[in-house]
C-alpha cells in the first residue's frame, strides 16, 4: 500500500520538478504546452520555457522585460527616470517663480536674469524631451 501510495504521489508531483516547459504551435493554429519535449514537431517550432524564470516572474512581479534586463540596463533606467523628475522640476520651477536664483562658484545665490531663465527652461525642456519620453513646446519661452 505504501509503494502504490508513493507511485501515485510521485507521478502527481513529477511536473512540479520539471525544468522546462514546451510550448508549439500546429498546423492547425492550436498553442501546446508540456513539460515533455513532443517527438513529431520540428525543433524551430518548439520554444522551451525555463520553470526557474516563470517562477521568478510571477514571485517578483516583474515583467519579464524586466526579468530579462542586465544590470547595466536597469542602471540606466533608473538614471533617465532621475533625469526626467530633474527636468520636470526644473521646468515646473522656472515656470512658476517669478526670481529664480542660482549658486554661483562662491557658493552664493545670484537672481538669474531674464535671458538666462528662458535659457535654463529651453534646455530643460530639452532635457525632457529627451528623457521623458514627452514633447515639450521647445519654442514657448515662460
Amino acid at each position: 500500500m505504501k509503494i502504490k501510495l508513493f507511485l501515485i504521489a510521485s507521478i502527481l508531483t513529477s511536473p512540479l520538478y520539471a525544468e522546462d516547459i514546451y510550448r508549439w504551435t500546429d498546423n492547425e493554429g492550436i498553442t501546446h504546452y508540456s513539460y515533455e519535449r513532443p517527438d513529431n514537431i520540428p525543433e524551430s517550432k518548439i520554444i522551451t520555457m525555463d520553470i526557474e524564470k516563470q517562477t521568478q516572474f510571477v514571485k517578483s512581479g516583474l515583467s519579464i522585460d524586466e526579468l530579462t534586463k542586465s544590470a547595466q540596463e536597469i542602471e540606466l533606467d533608473r538614471i533617465i527616470k532621475k533625469n526626467c523628475k530633474i527636468a520636470k522640476n526644473n521646468i515646473k520651477v522656472l515656470t512658476s517663480v517669478d526670481n529664480v536664483k542660482q549658486m554661483n562658484n562662491k557658493g552664493e545665490l545670484d537672481d538669474i536674469s531674464y535671458n538666462d531663465r528662458n535659457k535654463q527652461l529651453s534646455l530643460a525642456r530639452k532635457q525632457a524631451a529627451l528623457f521623458c519620453n514627452v514633447e515639450y513646446d521647445l519654442e514657448k519661452n515662460s
